[in-house]
């Protein structure tokens, strides 16, 4: 058991739309956290998020700053955005692993998302041998950006309970934010999984999503 990760709290979605989900400020929605640096040099990039649940889907909202090669500001709907596999190898991405009992079983999905509206979705399996991905995974996630001036985009990347096999009140997931690079690349994280190698594989580091009742929720923007 991981008694140091950290908890994050999901609340009821505010809102009836991707399109509607990322016009909202992370940095200050109720639950918002942040991810710290990992690996390279890790300039100021910072990036904020925070959850929201109904009852088809977890909704993961992205603020993220400093992007390198950020232009044209737009706003990607979920009906323009594509699949494409190793994404993380092509671009800087958001990313998202959840999974039921990702601390106990090693099986968690990842899912993936560009600033020019590209996608991955992967379901993972990690064990003793090592870590296998199935990027061809069917799956019925959707995801929205929305790039603006000065180096900043945010995203909304919805994932059906279906796809993560139920709903349940407690997950185990991590959040992270890659940028590729010739030296290395910059590595972002919630909860701290370590650095070298497919270290954001490594869900006995992952922390605690909270599943937020109706009834407890607080004002969420």
């Amino acid at each position: 058991m991981n008694i140091h990760a950290p908890r994050l709290f999901v609340y009821p979605s505010p809102f009836s739309s991707l399109e509607e989900a990322v016009r909202i400020d992370p940095a200050t929605a109720v639950g918002s956290a942040s991810l710290k640096p990992v690996e390279g040099p890790c300039a100021s990039r910072g990036t904020t998020f925070c959850c929201f649940w109904d009852e088809h889907s977890l909704t993961v909202l992205f603020s993220v700053a400093g992007s390198p090669a950020l232009k044209h500001p737009a706003l990607i709907g979920a009906t323009e955005t594509v699949r494409t596999p190793g994404l993380w190898e092509l671009s800087e991405v958001v990313e998202v692993f959840v999974g039921a009992n990702a601390r106990g079983t090693g099986r968690y999905s990842e899912f993936e998302v560009a600033p020019d509206g590209r996608w991955i979705a992967i379901d993972v399996q990690t064990d003793s041998s090592g870590v296998k991905g199935n990027q061809e995974w069917a799956t019925g996630f959707r995801c929205v950006v929305a790039r603006h001036p000065e180096k900043l985009w945010k995203a909304a990347l919805e994932i059906p309970w279906r796809d993560l096999g139920g709903t349940g009140s407690v997950w185990h997931g991590n959040f992270y934010r890659s940028i590729p690079g010739d030296d290395g690349g910059e590595l972002y994280t919630w909860s701290p999984t370590g650095s070298g190698p497919q270290c954001f594989h490594r869900p006995e580091r992952f922390g605690e999503l909270v599943i937020v009742p109706r009834n407890d929720s607080p004002r969420i923007v």
